[in-house]
């Protein structure tokens, strides 16, 4: 029904469902038409509906007024010399319209795009501090709100200056009757993010509520007529649009009568419409985005950024502040800052040495300390297969040349002594090609089998390179299979798909010329070094010092829990239902990642011997400090490590938990706790904490080319001390569950039961209404 596209010329313009749920509960699905009812008016519809069902001996009053007196009303106005008085006003304030915000897109958006809504609920009390602080700086909670939200986006978007579109209900007074008709009568309006209004919060506010009465003054025109009149006198590109809006019904009834479960709206050309609602005296925040449309999981990570701040000003844990989600750098020089952390461009020491982060020193101590009697066992490899069709092996060997060219870490060395550097150009190195073409298919198989248990259980030496290794299998006249591994020495889970996705592009497109970012994964590291000392570190290396005091260790399962000869195994599942999973996660306003999570922490407490137990969660987000950060390769790895209090809580409940455990945690970057687990692990008397049990978030899709047979096979991870890892990745709408482990220490017979109730817990998850998470746990 949310794809509900009829002909223009056609009747009717909704749609009508009933479900009936468990035998007993109904569930009424209502499509409408925004050509035929705003939000407004869909509320109106639904309480008159309401009261029509429980009392139908009352009818009400035929209205007055209909929306075609109103239509005509307004184009009586439009003749008036006050409009044209309107339009010039706003043909000269909108003389230079900024673009809309440049938020990062998808590498490659698809056409029709779902509607999905992320939904954060504000309770009376929170929205009174809210209230009280727009009384207190003499501006409307509207005003407040887009303001917080303009900051959000300056903070994600390339441009600082943006356009928005306001849409709000504010009928024109033109009848009595007006508030009660039924039809598209909500108001637009451009509204100019400046980023220059005003040095404090509250300046820009003020600045921001000045210009809205403004424009309140001349509303007599349309903003659809204003950038129609702006194209034809070309002020604006013809082509040019605007996907962000912000949707404004405060002081508008809500639907009382019936309880609304889900509501998604859906217009053509927006892409993220942020929507404002009473609700019983409290807020409803929602966001609705087209899926698919912007970069992967960036929606969520702006969404919580906002959700986790009103909450912070909400409770007092945050001043209202210019800066309230960080700068974003780049955009007002050649470097920018976040809590501190200042990062700048030094090309010329592009090729000097430069110290290792917490994670590859961990990482590199481990593999240092092997006696060279176990090769291999303490790596860390990401191995990944790609079927294709015919290659040519000097083209992808080129594309692979320009990949190391453009990415320094490509091209790195690792100390024992704990720098690295790069090369400045790579050294000789070769594409293995190996045709098996003429080899039945059970020596094929073999010999695919014996590549990838090479390559998973490479191990590169320290002080040596590459840090990588890329071969082809040629399986028939048409048909190969690409084997890349990567070291995450040099590359994290996001780098390694972006690896993945510029050598597929590079090969497809050999014309294509990507440009080299302008900030380097060593100009970063080094940003990490002056940051040390300053106030912010010391607040989060206090942070993680008192979180490691109380934290337990990982699960202890079933086992040998003995160290056994190296080799590691996968259990792979897909889950079907996904989409259903991944809405509930967004109407419950978390990340999809989260409710995994949570469930593989319920299963995990089901089979552990001890409980309370800890999981290890790397993130792989950079913090926005420049923008070509999310175009480096490097090791950006932030861990949380997130507990399991063995409570049996509702899974509602042990999702919102979680959540707040992950963002907390996260909040400490760019300090990492490894430091303070060190420190500790060093204190005489403290109980050691080890945390063999990973879980990763969702792994970046890898971007296939559109043309030609391409398909993401066999894939594998190794990492040094973790026995087990739950990685997941979107495949055709469905999710890839991958659990790597090793058999030596954790039997096939254990993990496999495990993994099928993980399995089954996601389902179940996904099958259940919003309602029923507070009943459901993991004994369920």
């Amino acid at each position: 029904m949310e794809r509900l596209a009829t002909d223009v010329a056609a009747w009717p313009r909704f749609d009508i469902r009933v479900s009936l749920h468990d035998g007993e509960r109904q569930v009424l699905h209502v499509s409408i038409d925004e050509l035929i009812a705003d939000g407004p008016s869909a509320y109106q519809l639904m309480r008159e509906w309401a009261q029509a069902y429980r009392m139908p001996e009352l009818v009400p009053a035929p209205l007055e007024a209909t929306f075609r007196d109103y239509v005509f009303a307004l184009k009586e106005q439009e003749d008036q010399p006050g409009a044209a008085a309107d339009l010039a006003y706003w043909i000269a304030r909108l003389e230079r319209l900024p673009a809309a915000p440049a938020l990062p897109v998808h590498t490659a958006p698809t056409a029709g795009h779902r509607p999905v809504r992320l939904v954060h609920h504000m309770s009376q009390r929170q929205r009174a501090v809210l209230e009280e602080k727009a009384h207190a700086t003499d501006v409307s909670l509207t005003v407040l709100l887009l303001s917080l939200f303009s900051e959000l986006l300056r903070n994600w978007s390339a441009n600082p200056d943006f356009t928005l579109v306001l849409t709000y209900a504010n009928r024109l007074p033109l009848h009595p009757q007006v508030p009660e008709i039924v039809g598209p009568a909500i108001s637009t309006a451009f509204f100019v993010a400046d980023a220059a209004s005003g040095a404090s919060f509250d300046e820009l506010t003020l600045a921001y509520q000045q210009a809205l009465w403004q424009g309140l003054d001349h509303m007599r025109v349309s903003g659809v007529r204003v950038l129609r009149e702006l194209k034809a006198r070309k002020r604006v590109p013809v082509g040019a649009s605007f996907p962000v809006v912000f949707t404004s019904m405060l002081n508008s009834a809500a639907a009382h009568g019936w309880p609304i479960s889900y509501t998604v709206n859906q217009t053509p050309q927006v892409f993220l419409d942020h929507q404002v609602l009473d609700q019983d005296g409290a807020l409803q925040l929602s966001w609705d985005v087209a899926d698919g449309y912007y970069a992967p999981g960036m929606v969520e990570r702006m969404f919580d950024a906002y959700r986790r701040c009103l909450d912070d000003l909400a409770a007092g844990r945050r001043d209202w502040e210019r800066d309230l989600f960080g700068e974003k750098a780049g955009m007002k020089g050649a470097h920018g800052s976040l809590r501190g952390l200042t990062v700048r461009s030094l090309p010329d020491a592009g090729f000097e040495p430069f110290p290792l982060t917490d994670q590859q020193n961990a990482y590199a101590l481990g593999r240092a300390a092997q006696a060279g009697d176990a090769p291999g066992q303490l790596s860390c490899q990401y191995y990944q297969e790609i079927d294709t069709g015919a290659l040519d092996i000097d083209r992808l060997s080129r594309a692979w040349a320009g990949l190391m060219a453009r990415h320094p870490m490509l091209r790195a060395v690792v100390g024992s002594d704990g720098t690295q550097h790069v090369l400045q150009q790579a050294l000789a190195w070769q594409l293995v090609n190996a045709d098996l073409s003429a080899l039945d298919a059970s020596a094929r198989e073999h010999a695919l089998d014996a590549t990838r248990q090479q390559m998973v259980e490479r191990n590169a030496p320290l002080d040596n390179w590459p840090f990588f290794e890329l071969r082809v299998s040629r399986l028939s006249a048409l048909s190969c299979r690409i084997h890349l591994t990567l070291d995450m020495l040099v590359a994290d889970g996001n780098s390694i798909v972006q690896v993945l996705n510029e050598l597929l592009a590079a090969y497809q497109y050999p014309e294509r010329t990507a440009a080299v970012p302008a900030l380097s994964f060593r100009d970063y590291q080094m940003a990490l070094q002056e940051f040390k000392g300053s106030t912010a570190q010391r607040d989060s290396l206090a942070y993680w010092s008192a979180k490691f005091a109380r934290l337990p260790g990982g699960p202890r399962l079933p086992g040998t829990d003995q160290q056994g000869a190296a080799g590691h195994a996968r259990l792979e599942g897909m889950l079907a239902s996904w989409p259903a999973l991944r809405d509930r996660a967004r109407a419950l306003g978390v990340a999809p990642d989260v409710v995994l999570l949570a469930a593989y922490l319920e299963i995990l407490s089901e089979w552990s011997s001890r409980v309370p137990l800890a999981v290890v969660v790397p993130n792989w987000d950079r913090l926005p400090v420049h923008p070509d950060v999310d175009q480096v390769i490097g090791d950006f790895t932030a861990l949380a490590w997130v507990a399991h209090d063995g409570a049996r809580l509702p899974l509602r409940e042990r999702v919102l938990d979680v959540a707040v455990q992950l963002n907390a945690d996260l909040a400490q970057r760019p300090v990492s706790g490894l430091t303070a687990l060190r420190r500790r692990a060093l204190q005489q008397g403290a109980p050691a904490l080890r945390f063999p049990v990973v879980f990763t978030a969702e792994m970046p899709s890898v971007a296939l080319p559109a043309e030609g047979r391409w398909s993401v096979t066999v894939a594998q991870s190794k990492t040094p001390g973790v026995h087990l890892d739950n990685i997941s990745a979107e495949r055709d709408g469905a999710l890839h569950c991958a659990w790597d482990y090793q058999p030596s220490i954790y039997p096939q017979q254990l993990i496999e039961p495990m993994f099928r109730a993980y399995l089954q817990l996601l389902d179940t998850l996904a099958a259940a209404g919003a309602a029923h998470w507070q009943q459901l746990n993991s004994h369920q």
